[in-house]
């Protein structure tokens, strides 16, 4: 039901000034009708001024509208109490508190509450302030997202999962023809360089303090390739600064090992033991520096996530019901 409000001589006080139609009729009784057209058409005047005279009577008609999805109803405002009055009125100390629990409901994204005068109460002065308090609407709106995140990234990884080196040590006198299985430790690698994708979840209260630059903590796992081109993972636990992530974990992966039989210290008559290596599956820490390499709207389509109404600038009315 769509309400049309007349505010009277009230409107003088909210300076009213777009004249839509009015005209004044003679009664029978003496006194006087006036009559009011308005048209319901979108960008229409709203607002009008009349001049009344004591016991005048107001009809008001509406145009261009639809009567079976309209009514009309009347909101009366109270003109300003005439001068030497407003005093009788006592100041308010603004010390009270209004107090309403709402009942939440997922389908909603957003609750006006309204602070509304009390019939027939005129607008109290606040005794701090000195000015009017009027009724007013208060805006409240509820993030409507999943607390969880995901982010794609892809970065460098630096692990500490080697190849270990082997190599065969000849013998000499009696033990020529057989050769010593020796680990190669000077020529082992510290540490692999790779490059691999993650997926971090976390969620929004998982937030470090400042003094730590306030990074979000999140669960991630990674896929990727290390320089021998092998598939490796890396679960671990993520720190994300923005865009940038810093991830740390365990790196699950396969590295060469001996052959069966063959142990380091032991010996083989075989010079070509160790030219085919099998492997094994091993783990070691890494650390990786990633960077998310999704925007934002292409994560969330991805998430199914349906983003929560913005509130608008703080000197934006409020939405009307």
């Amino acid at each position: 039901m769509s309400d049309l409000h007349l505010a009277g001589v009230c409107c003088a006080a909210l300076s009213c000034g777009l004249l839509v139609s009015v005209s004044r009729a003679d009664t029978a009784s003496g006194t006087n009708v006036l009559t009011a057209t308005f048209s319901h058409k979108p960008g229409s005047p709203q607002t009008l001024l009349i001049s009344p005279k004591p016991g005048d009577s107001l009809k008001v008609t509406v145009t261009d509208t639809c009567s079976n999805y309209f009514e009309l109803a009347v909101e009366n405002l109270l003109t300003q109490p005439p001068a030497g009055t407003r005093d009788l009125v006592p100041p308010c100390p603004g010390t009270d508190q209004l107090t309403l629990t709402i009942p939440l409901d997922s389908r909603y994204g957003a609750y006006i509450v309204s602070v509304r005068a009390k019939s027939g109460m005129q607008m109290p002065v606040h005794a701090d302030t000195k000015v009017d308090l009027n009724p007013t609407d208060f805006v409240i709106y509820v993030d409507t997202s999943s607390p969880w995140t995901t982010d794609f990234s892809g970065g460098f990884t630096f692990s500490k999962l080697t190849n270990p080196k082997y190599s065969l040590q000849p013998g000499t006198g009696s033990s020529s023809g057989t050769y010593t299985v020796v680990e190669d430790n000077h020529s082992e690698d510290s540490a692999t360089l790779g490059f691999a994708g993650f997926v971090t979840v976390s969620r929004k209260n998982w937030t470090l303090p400042a003094w730590l630059a306030s990074p979000t903590v999140g669960i991630t796992f990674g896929l990727g390739v290390s320089t021998g081109s092998k598939i490796e993972f890396f679960p671990g636990l993520s720190l994300k600064f923005g865009d940038l992530i810093l991830t740390g974990g365990v790196n699950v992966g396969s590295i060469d090992t001996l052959p069966s039989g063959l142990k380091v210290g032991g010996t083989t008559t075989n010079a070509n033991a160790l030219n085919s290596l099998p492997s094994r599956i091993s783990s070691g820490l890494f650390l990786a520096l990633s960077y998310k390499f999704l925007g934002s709207s292409v994560q969330q389509t991805l998430q199914g996530r349906i983003s929560s109404p913005s509130p608008p600038p703080s000197n934006s009315p409020p939405p009307s019901k």
